[in-house]
């Protein structure tokens, strides 16, 4: 039997992230997103259940993620679940779970506003579909050099058999 840990989180940041440097040099980004569940009561009322939960983010990613976003911006994570033990001042063990986030993506924000609640750099735009193109277009390996060449054996019409 298999196993698997896999997080998806979509909501919003509950406080701006905190960048440190590990002994490594490598960066590790803290901080906390804020997701809700929305369900109906046996009455039919409406209502919603805010969840909290801490993350953290490592390396290039971490530091990505440091440039573009503040408190309070919508952000979908996806990661794996850690459990985290302690021993606290007291003496007491401490645990905590958390997620390892390993990619994240932008989500818009509703209604159009801006991104973060600091100033942070635009959203990069997507490309225009030219500037993905890796090649030029009289070297398309896909367009045979040969117009009359069958590019599927032979009896292929070009038109669709369904």
């Amino acid at each position: 039997m298999g196993y698997l840990n896999r997080v998806l989180l979509m909501g919003n940041l509950t406080r701006a992230p905190e960048q440190r440097i590990l002994p490594n040099g490598r960066s590790v980004v803290s901080c906390g997103i804020a997701v809700n569940h929305r369900y109906k009561t046996a009455s039919g009322e409406q209502k919603d259940e805010a969840m909290f939960i801490d993350f953290n983010l490592f390396g290039p990613r971490a530091e990505a993620f440091m440039k573009y976003f503040g408190k309070g911006d919508p952000v979908l994570l996806e990661g794996r679940l850690e459990l985290n033990r302690w021993t606290d001042s007291t003496g007491q063990a401490q645990r905590r779970h958390r997620v390892i986030v390993e990619d994240w993506q932008f989500v818009p924000r509703r209604g159009g506003g801006a991104q973060g609640s600091e100033a942070k750099p635009a959203i990069p735009a997507a490309a225009s579909p030219a500037e993905n193109v890796p090649w030029e277009a009289e070297a398309d390996p896909f367009t045979p050099s040969d117009e009359s060449a069958d590019p599927v054996g032979a009896g292929y019409s070009g038109e669709d058999p369904f």
